[in-house]
C-alpha cells in the first residue's frame, strides 16, 4: 500500500511480496545509493519500508525500471539412460575438471587447488576456473570450505551486499567469492541467489553451475580417474564424498 501509494504500480495488496513488488522496490524511486538495499528479500523488507514510508521519499526522481535477474536455463547434456558409476550419484552434466596449481597454508591446515573446469554442451554455462579452499585443522575432518572464481571480476560494488561478495587477490584483481555455511552434511553456498541476482549473465551462470552441480564436477573426476591426481589427500576426500552424495552442496 504504501509503494502504491507513492503512485507505484503494484497492484492489489496481498500481504505477500510478488516479483512486482520486487519490480518496484527496486525502481519507483531514485533511492539514495549508499542506504538503499540491493535488492528485496526477508532481510531487507524493512529497510525498503522505512525508505518509502519517508515523506521525502515522495518527492524523488522517478526510478529506472529494473529487469528481474537472468534465469539460466539448466538443460541435461546426460542421456536419460546413462547408467552411474557404482556408487555415485547421476550426474546432470558431463564435465571434466582438473587440477591447476595448489598451495598449503595456515600451520598446514589450509589446503588450495584450482579447479580446470570444462562442461560439454554447457547450454550457456562457459568453462571456468574455481579455487577451492579447504581448511582441515583434524585429518579427514572439513572445518570450513571456501570457494573462488579465478576469473578477475568487474562487478566487486555490485555483489558487495552479497554476504562476503567477492575477495581480492594479491595482485589487486576482485574475484567473486562464495560463502558456505553448514547444515548436518550439506555445505550450502548461502549467497548465490544474491550473486546471480547481481552479475552479469556469464558470470551469473558460472555461480548457478557451482552452486547447483558441484556434484557433477565430483562425479566427472571420479569417472575420469583426475581426482586420482589431486596433490591433497583432504582434496580428494571432498571430491569423493561429493561424488557419492555423502557429502552435499547446494544453493539458497
Amino acid at each position: 500500500m504504501t509503494l502504491n501509494g507513492l503512485g507505484c504500480d503494484v497492484g492489489k495488496p496481498d500481504g505477500r511480496p510478488s516479483e512486482r513488488t520486487r519490480e518496484m522496490a527496486l525502481s519507483c524511486r531514485t533511492l539514495p545509493a549508499a542506504v538503499a538495499p540491493r535488492d528485496l528479500s526477508v532481510a531487507t523488507v524493512r529497510s525498503f519500508l522505512a525508505l518509502y514510508s519517508d515523506p521525502t521519499t515522495a518527492g524523488l526522481q522517478r526510478g529506472t525500471f529494473i529487469e528481474p535477474p537472468t534465469q539460466v536455463a539448466v538443460v541435461s547434456n546426460v542421456p536419460n539412460d546413462a547408467a552411474a558409476q557404482a556408487g555415485l550419484l547421476v550426474p546432470v552434466f558431463k564435465v571434466h575438471a582438473y587440477e591447476g596449481q595448489t598451495q598449503k597454508g595456515g600451520s598446514d591446515s589450509t589446503y588450495v587447488t584450482d579447479l580446470d573446469v570444462k562442461i560439454d554442451k554447457s547450454s550457456g554455462t562457459p568453462n571456468f576456473g574455481l579455487a577451492v579452499v579447504v581448511h582441515s585443522y583434524n585429518p579427514g575432518n572439513i572445518d570450513s570450505l571456501e570457494m573462488f572464481l579465478n576469473a578477475p571480476t568487474k562487478s566487486a560494488g555490485k555483489i558487495a551486499s552479497c554476504a562476503m561478495g567477492s575477495i581480492k587477490y594479491p595482485d589487486g584483481t576482485d574475484h567473486v567469492a562464495f560463502r558456505f555455511d553448514k547444515s548436518g552434511d550439506t555445505w550450502i553456498v548461502s549467497n548465490a541467489s544474491c550473486l546471480i541476482s547481481a552479475l552479469p549473465k556469464k558470470e551469473a551462470a558460472v555461480v548457478r553451475f557451482v552452486a547447483e552441480h558441484f556434484s557433477d564436477v565430483a562425479v566427472g573426476m571420479v569417472t575420469d580417474g583426475s581426482v586420482n591426481l589431486l596433490t591433497f589427500d583432504v582434496m580428494r576426500n571432498l571430491v569423493g564424498r561429493v561424488a557419492t552424495g555423502e557429502l552435499k552442496i547446494a544453493a539458497r
